[in-house]
C-alpha cells in the first residue's frame, strides 16, 4: 500500500482538466475559422491531414505527463517498517554580549550582528534532536530562550536580539553563568556546552573563576567566541541607521573597543573548552557543529521511526519518457499541388 508523502502537490493535478478544456476551446476555434474561411468541402480538397490523430495524442500525453510528474512530486512510498530508535542528544546554550561596545564595526556588519550570524547558522547545522537555549547579558544577564529543540522559535527569538535589550551598562558573565544552572539538568553529566560570544570587554575572569571551575565539575564545557579586531574601532550611534555620532567618555573623547582576547581565552581554558577568534562565519559555524557532533550525548527516550521505500523516481521517468514522445509529434496539414 502506497503512502503520500507531500499530499500538498495533488493541487498540481487541477493543470490536467485546464489542457482538456483550453484544446476544447482551441479546436472549437479552429473550426469556427475555417467556416469563415472556405466552404469545408474545398478546404478538405486543398489539404490533407498529416498524422491525422497528432493534436489529441498530444493533448493526451501531456495530461499524461502532468499526472506522473505530481505523483512523483507528492512522494509516493511503501512498506512502513515501525523500529524503535534511542535518541541522543546534546543541550547547547548560547551567551551573547549585548553590551553597547558589541556594536562596533570594526567587522562587517557589526559585531553583534556577527554574533547572531554565527549562532543562526549553526542553530540550522546542529543535529535535529539536540537542544538550543540563549542568554543575552550586559551589566546583567537575561534569559531570553529557554532550552528547545524548535529551532524556528530559537531563531525568531535571536533576530530579536539587540543592545537595548538590557539597560544597565557593563557586562556581567558571572551572572549569565549562574543562569547555567536552569538550562541544564544537572544530574545528568553529560552532552552540556556554552558557547559565548563577545569582545571580551570589562570582563574579569577573576570575579568568577570559581563559578566557571564549578560548571566543569558539573559536566559544563565553556567556549568563548572572539568577537571583534585587536585593532577595534568607535562605537557608533546611530538614528535611522545613519551613523550621527560615536561614544564618547566624560571628557568628550571618543571610545575605542578592542577585542579581549587574553580574557576569552582565560575563560575558555578554565572551562575545559577553547577559544576561537572569529575571522569567518563559517569557521566558526564548523567549529560548534564538530563540538556539538563529538561530544558525549545525553540519553533520550526512545520513539517509534517507520521507515519507507521511496518510489517517485518511477514516475519521473515515466513523465520524462511522455514529455520526450510528446515532443517527437507534430500536427500540420499539408497543401495539395
Amino acid at each position: 500500500m502506497y503512502n503520500f508523502e507531500e499530499t500538498y502537490y495533488f493541487k498540481f493535478l487541477i493543470i490536467v482538466p485546464i489542457i482538456i478544456i483550453l484544446y476544447l476551446i482551441l479546436n472549437s476555434w479552429k473550426a469556427r475559422a475555417k467556416k469563415k474561411f472556405s466552404d469545408s468541402s474545398l478546404l478538405n480538397k486543398l489539404l490533407v491531414d498529416n498524422h491525422k490523430n497528432n493534436p489529441l495524442s498530444k493533448v493526451i500525453l501531456l495530461c499524461l505527463f502532468f499526472s506522473f510528474i505530481t505523483i512523483a512530486l507528492v512522494n509516493p512510498r511503501k512498506g512502513g517498517k515501525v523500529k524503535m530508535v534511542e535518541s541522543k542528544a546534546s543541550d547547547v546554550l548560547f551567551i551573547i554580549d549585548v553590551s553597547k561596545s558589541m556594536l562596533c564595526e570594526d567587522i562587517p556588519l557589526n559585531r553583534l550582528e556577527k554574533a547572531k550570524q554565527i549562532v543562526s547558522k549553526a542553530i540550522d547545522q546542529i543535529g535535529s534532536t539536540d537542544r538550543v537555549g540563549i542568554i543575552v547579558y550586559a551589566g546583567n544577564a537575561h534569559p531570553l530562550l529557554p532550552i528547545t529543540n524548535d529551532y524556528e522559535i530559537a531563531k525568531m527569538y535571536l533576530s530579536q536580539i539587540d543592545t537595548d535589550m538590557i539597560s544597565s551598562m557593563g557586562t556581567s558573565i558571572g551572572d549569565a553563568l549562574d543562569m547555567c544552572d536552569n538550562y541544564f539538568d544537572m544530574k545528568d553529566a553529560a552532552g552540556k556546552m556554552v558557547f559565548i560570544l563577545s569582545d571580551g570587554e570589562d570582563h574579569d575572569p577573576v570575579s568568577f573563576e570559581n563559578n566557571i571551575q564549578k560548571k566543569t565539575l558539573q559536566g559544563i564545557n565553556i567556549f568563548t567566541f572572539g568577537i571583534g579586531t585587536p585593532r577595534g574601532g568607535p562605537i557608533p550611534i546611530k538614528v535611522n541607521n545613519k551613523i550621527i555620532d560615536y561614544k564618547k567618555d566624560r571628557a568628550g573623547n571618543t571610545v575605542l573597543t578592542k577585542l579581549n582576547r587574553e580574557t576569552l581565552k582565560t575563560i575558555a581554558n578554565i572551562g575545559n573548552g577553547e577559544y576561537i577568534e572569529v575571522s569567518q562565519t563559517t569557521k566558526a559555524v564548523n567549529f560548534i557543529t564538530e563540538v556539538v557532533k563529538g561530544a558525549k550525548k545525553r540519553e533520550g527516550k526512545s520513539h517509534k521511526l517507520i521507515e519507507y521505500e521511496q518510489e517517485f523516481q518511477w514516475f519521473l521517468g515515466i513523465a520524462i519518457i511522455l514529455l520526450i514522445v510528446e515532443s517527437l509529434l507534430f500536427e500540420g496539414k499539408i497543401i495539395r499541388k
